[in-house]
């Protein structure tokens, strides 16, 4: 994906890019699989300290310039794709409803224990 160049906002910046790069594979539930990469990128500005941009002196005189830093790891992601049984369902289905149950019920618990207190003073 190309993106906008990176404007320079003042004289004598540095622009550090970096690139992190992750192989991949993702695997579908038939078992074909795709090797591919990710990658993340980011950018940092600085500024030189004790510059003297507009300077005469040729060799105080400082010009904008960028550096690049690869990183490439040495694991490999591996995504895979995988289908749930309908028993599985039910049981997540069942525990998600069971913990509802039981969240409310210690709220009601709690109110009533609360209530209770109240209307006693």
């Amino acid at each position: 994906a190309v993106r906008e160049p990176i404007p320079v906002r003042r004289q004598a910046m540095t622009l550090k890019h970096y690139l992190k790069v992750v192989p991949t594979r993702r695997v579908d539930a038939s078992g074909n699989g795709v090797d591919t990469y990710e990658y993340s990128t980011n950018y940092n500005e600085f500024l030189p300290r004790n510059s003297l941009p507009s300077s005469h002196e040729e060799h105080q005189r400082l010009v904008p310039n960028t550096a690049f830093s690869y990183d490439i790891s040495p694991y490999r992601v591996v995504h895979r794709q995988s289908a749930s049984s309908w028993g599985e369902l039910a049981t997540q289905l069942c525990a998600v409803v069971g913990g509802v149950f039981t969240v409310f019920g210690l709220l009601d618990g709690m109110l009533y224990t609360g209530m209770k207190a109240i209307k006693r003073d």
